[in-house]
Parts: structure tokens; sequence; C-alpha cells
């Protein structure tokens, strides 16, 4: 888990830092921030926020929005992964 500062991450995912925060806020994404300031970010956590960035811009849609479509597509990863261990493979 890395160290960023929020105005990193505004470079590195072209978010505006109110959205970093709000969704650190909601915990769209896991991040702990340390006493440095820094949030603590896993690479996993970076690509949902390029994710965020690109369907609020792709979309014209707002983070309600945003957020309900990532929680619909971690659910259909949840059940793909039952049903692939259901199915063996």
């Amino acid at each position: 888990m890395a160290g960023y500062e929020v105005q990193v991450l505004v470079e590195m995912t072209g978010l505006d830092e109110l959205i970093i925060v709000e969704c650190v806020q909601r915990e769209v994404i896991h991040a702990r921030t340390a006493e440095s300031g820094q949030l603590q970010l896993e690479e996993s956590d970076i690509a949902r926020l390029r994710r965020i960035h690109r369907l609020m811009t792709d979309f014209d849609i707002d983070l309600d929005a945003v957020e309900l479509i990532l929680e619909l597509q971690d659910e259909i990863a949840r059940l793909r992964g039952r049903t692939a261990e259901s199915s063996g493979t």
C-alpha cells in the first residue's frame, strides 16, 4: 500500500480533488489516511478512481450514479466468481 498526496491523485486520475475526498468518505475506494495526511491506497483503488473518472466524463453522470454502476459491476464480478467456483473452472 503506497501513500499519495491528494494532488498527485488528481494528476494520476484526472478527478477533481473534491471527488477524490468524497470517494474516500463514501468508501467507494478503500483508503486510509496516514499521519502525514497522505492517502494509503492499493493499485486497485487507483484503477477504480480512473474508472470513476471515465464513467463521469464518458457518460456525464454524477458520483451517485457512478457509485451505483460500480456496485453493480462488483456484484457481477462476485457472481461470476461463484459460478466459476461451482462449475470447477
